[in-house]
């Protein structure tokens, strides 16, 4: 079936398609229960059970406040196929944000794991618990059904670093086209394993549910990322793809991930935002398996990758473009300071997402997304994501890559991680603050890496001001909140001392 010029088609949900053409093969594994495609098929359909006699219709929609599970990872395809959607909210939030979620969805269903139960039962909308996999009684013969590609899935909210997050609605065809572009880049199979420990309510999470059950491959789900054990399943042949963002990413590298004790791994996907030089100079040199790639949540995660096999050359963009996307750059170019050339970024195509849900109702999308992305290409078609652009820093006329900054910052030894805000400045009208995440905070060696940083960046990025802190305040785990950093800012926050 033409999917790509049929847009009223109607397919089966991928677990459904699993159990038929891959039954016996391994869908879902926690460390402890393994679960078959067969198996998964009938307690998702007993899931979808449990969903009917909530008197759940069909386009309602359910929040859901959980670690990821198997329970969680069958409850998205149980509820495409009850016609319900699926809004996983992040479990870091506020309480108040969570009201501002459920409320802007009309979600009629909180469904909760245990810890999150009394802090929702006065939020004015049924609670329950959502059941343990185990606890299922699985349907004995489930039956199939199809369903649109134009059926909403989920609504899945953007990480808010810089505001209120926004409210994605996300098609069927969305997390559809996005496996089936994700597979012709890179290959996903009967037996292959994924690591699942990026959260759900991460697009990047739950898209690695849909891409291994289009492929018949199985989901190794785990409730929180923990490095050590990453890389034992890894070292023991366990797993084959991973997800991560670049903190995870140093995280493995600590924990002494090698090429030569890598076993069967085939793929590590490093997304969420841009990794340092010397980050990717330590895979290179340990020759892991990388994958880099620009995703964002209204295209239900990668809108460009490169390829498996390409080296560090590649690993220093985005990559290009990947099937049933669409890309281009528009708007005013603007010239940085080292002479490079980036516009905005806009996407569009098959994954992109219906349009966003706010205080004010539905708003829907467009052909094109402006992402507020600024980038360029390279000669080879590459793309390279330079900043937000609201984050470029106009200052005396120069544009500052604030991405550039930071780069050279996480150069030095002992800096884990750090951020770039433009302060305001009554001659140059702005001026760079950089603020960083170091190792040893009392006792990091602030005056060496002030003098590294200036022979590295020069006086015209050289911050005004500088501040050590133990741990930047995070609103996922790849995205700093920036509005804590803009708080510690604007109240003279001090930091190390």
């Amino acid at each position: 079936m033409d999917l790509e010029r049929q847009k009223d088609a109607y397919i089966l949900d991928p677990v459904a398609f699993a159990a038929g053409a891959f039954p016996n093969h391994l869908a879902y594994y926690d460390g402890e229960r393994r679960y078959s495609y067969c198996q998964a098929h009938a307690l998702a359909e007993a899931l979808r059970g449990f969903l009917s006699d909530q008197g759940l219709r069909p386009g309602d929609r359910i929040a859901v406040l959980a670690r990821n599970s198997v329970s969680y990872a069958l409850l998205f395809f149980a509820a495409l196929r009850e016609g319900v959607s699926v809004v996983p909210l992040n479990i870091r939030w506020p309480a108040e944000l969570w009201k501002y979620g459920i409320r802007v969805t009309g979600s009629r269903l909180i469904l909760a794991q245990e810890q999150w139960l009394d802090a929702v039962q006065n939020f004015e909308v049924p609670v329950r618990e959502l059941p343990a996999a185990e606890t299922l009684a699985a349907v004995k013969q489930p039956g199939v059904q199809r369903i649109s590609v134009e059926q909403e899935a989920n609504v899945v909210f953007s990480s808010g670093s810089t505001g209120k997050p926004k409210a994605a609605v996300l098609p069927y065809r969305c997390h559809y086209f996005s496996a089936a572009g994700a597979e012709e880049n890179m290959p996903l199979q009967a037996g292959d394993v994924w690591e699942a420990s990026l959260p759900f309510y991460h697009v990047g999470g739950l898209a690695i549910l849909y891409r291994c059950a289009l492929a018949g491959a199985a989901a190794l789900i785990r409730p929180q990322f923990e490095p050590e054990k990453t890389v034992h399943d890894i070292r023991k042949g366990i797993l084959t793809h991973i997800s991560v963002v670049a903190p995870m990413l140093a995280r493995l590298l600590e924990a002494g991930l090698v090429r030569e004790q890598a076993g069967r791994l085939k793929v590590i996907l490093l997304g969420g935002g841009p990794a340092s030089e010397s980050l990717l100079e330590q895979c290179a040199d340990r020759c892991l398996p990388v994958v880099t790639t620009y995703g964002l949540t209204e295209c239900a995660s990668q809108v460009t990758a490169t390829s498996p096999g390409e080296g560090l050359e590649s690993w220093q963009t985005a990559g290009k473009p990947l099937p049933y996307r669409k890309l281009r750059l528009m708007g005013t170019p603007v010239k940085l300071a080292d002479g490079r050339t980036v516009q905005e970024i806009e996407v569009g195509g098959r994954v992109l997402f219906a349009g966003y849900l706010d205080e004010d109702g539905f708003r829907p999308a467009a052909e094109w997304l402006a992402t507020g992305d600024l980038g360029y290409f390279t000669p080879d078609g590459n793309l390279v994501v330079v900043s937000r652009k609201d984050e470029m820093i106009i200052s005396g006329g120069e544009n500052l890559d604030p991405n550039f900054l930071r780069q050279q910052a996480l150069l030095f030894p002992g800096v884990k991680d750090c951020a770039v805000l433009a302060i305001s400045h009554n001659i140059w009208g702005q001026r760079p603050a950089l603020i960083l995440e170091v190792e040893n905070c009392c006792g990091f060696p602030q005056k060496e890496f002030e003098a590294f940083l200036l022979e590295r960046v020069g006086k015209i990025y050289y911050p005004d001001r500088i501040l050590y802190l133990e741990q930047l305040p995070r609103v996922s785990i790849s995205k700093v909140d920036r509005q804590k950093l803009r708080q510690m800012l604007d109240t003279g926050a001090k930091g190390c001392m």
